[in-house]
């Protein structure tokens, strides 16, 4: 049994954070102080326990209504925590909860009231899914309640639409093999009449059940728990067969579970509603790493979970006095492929961040980003999606990158397809000068796509 010879991969799990628009990062923000000291934490802790953060996980309601503002004083806050941890800005993952939707929208058209009801009745989800998005006018009308959502996630590869029911990222372990991320969208029929009863949300299976492939592990991301699901029977089995781990939000109390081979986490609430009877903030730290080799795979899960008490953020010990969770999952057999300065992808599952211009995962040095699988072409994106929204048609344009037939599209569908025809017409180093100037600071000065 071979010994692992590179770090672990860590993150930061945070869920149900409620930023609310004109309250969040005002005066009377109360928990602003909250915020701070969740900052100060993670900061002071990352440094002793983890060394290095890989990233930070959201699993969902980001915001409080849906709405720009609130995504855009999440976006201030995640930056400077990206800093903190000295973690790439880009380096973040999200998916969509209940306060992620823009609910006006739905109270406001008949048509959206219809598709919901619908899809909350069929007996069939997966057939009135598909057809649903075989529609154009239904596939724009069921995701415009997430408008302001997917402009957030577009800079992180986190968007969804019709042709991208779900997305996936690739990070390396340190065995080489991979740890595929998988977002899913429980949203679809979001609407203030959601309860874990008489009106569950849906997921459907293309979400649910990712393809299998030799090397690579599953973490799958979702806001709402299987038991707020129609089809909770079938994304639980597709889940605990598929995904090694599972990460959730919405419910503001922590649950920790392993489930035959797989681990589920449920983070709890950054910011829970203060009139709620058991208020206590939440987050976690999560480590991933896999120890053996050939038939004798494990991945070992650490989860360090952080705690509000006596003012500030805390360990959470459990019975035994420890403040951590310890948890072995077998893997399949898999053989580490000679060195060939990249590591194998799916591509037929390729829904990485900017799926327009992603490339294959590389191997690095431990000294470059320490085996992040962080891409050119997925910072390319998080810096042009970063940008407002005139200042991205006037690079597009200043390329020539706009063509007659794009008349139809709009916001990210557009956005995309300019992405790829730049990868096309061979424009990427160009693009990449053009974004730069565009942002006029100097975060990142070389060019990566330079031959």
């Amino acid at each position: 049994m071979t010994e692992p010879t590179q770090q672990p991969l860590n993150f930061l799990h945070l869920s149900d954070i409620h930023f609310k628009r004109e309250i969040s990062g005002g005066v009377y923000d109360l928990d602003l102080d909250l915020r701070n000291e969740l900052d100060r934490d993670a900061e002071r802790v990352l440094r002793a326990k983890l060394t290095k953060v890989h990233g930070i996980l959201v699993t969902g309601d980001i915001a409080f209504a849906g709405l720009k503002d609130e995504f855009d004083i999440a976006s201030a806050w995640l930056e400077r925590l990206c800093d903190l941890l000295d973690c790439p800005r880009d380096a973040v993952w999200t998916v969509p909860g209940n306060h992620d939707v823009e609910r006006r929208i739905i109270d406001e058209s008949a048509t959206l009231t219809t598709y919901h009801e619908k899809l909350r009745a069929t007996n069939d989800i997966d057939t009135q899914i598909a057809a649903y998005m075989k529609d154009r006018i239904a596939q724009r009308v069921l995701f415009e309640p997430i408008t302001h959502y997917n402009k957030f996630a577009a800079r992180f590869g986190c968007d969804f639409n019709a042709d991208r029911p779900f997305w996936e990222q690739d990070l390396i372990l340190n065995d080489d093999s991979i740890l595929r991320l998988h977002g899913m969208n429980t949203t679809l029929i979001s609407s203030w009449s959601d309860d874990n009863a008489a009106n569950k949300l849906i997921l459907g299976s293309i979400q649910s059940n990712p393809l299998s492939a030799f090397g690579v592990t599953y973490l799958t991301m979702a806001h709402h728990p299987p038991q707020w699901l129609r089809d909770e029977d079938q994304v639980n089995e597709h889940l605990d067969t598929r995904a090694h781990v599972h990460l959730f939000g919405h419910k503001h109390g922590q649950t920790l579970q392993q489930i035959n081979n797989s681990v589920r986490i449920i983070a709890g609430a950054v910011h829970p509603n203060r009139r709620e009877p058991q208020w206590q903030p939440r987050y976690n730290f999560v480590s991933f790493n896999v120890n053996g080799a050939d038939d004798h795979r494990q991945l070992d899960v650490r989860v360090h979970s952080r705690i509000w008490r006596e003012n500030a953020f805390g360990a959470d010990y459990d019975q035994n006095g420890s403040d951590e969770r310890f948890y072995t999952l077998h893997l399949e057999t898999w053989n580490r492929p000679a060195a060939t300065g990249r590591v194998a992808k799916n591509k037929d599952t390729d829904q990485g961040p900017s799926p327009s211009i992603e490339v294959a995962a590389e191997k690095t040095d431990e000294s470059d980003q320490e085996k992040t699988a962080m891409n050119k072409a997925r910072r390319l994106a998080y810096r042009f999606y970063s940008l407002p929204y005139d200042s991205r048609i006037k690079v597009v344009q200043q390329l020539n990158l706009i063509h007659e037939e794009d008349e139809a599209l709009q916001g990210n569908e557009l956005f995309n397809r300019l992405l790829l025809r730049a990868k096309e017409e061979q424009k990427l180093s160009q693009l990449w000068d053009a974004v730069q100037q565009a942002h006029g600071d100097d975060l990142y000065t070389d060019n990566p796509f330079h031959s």
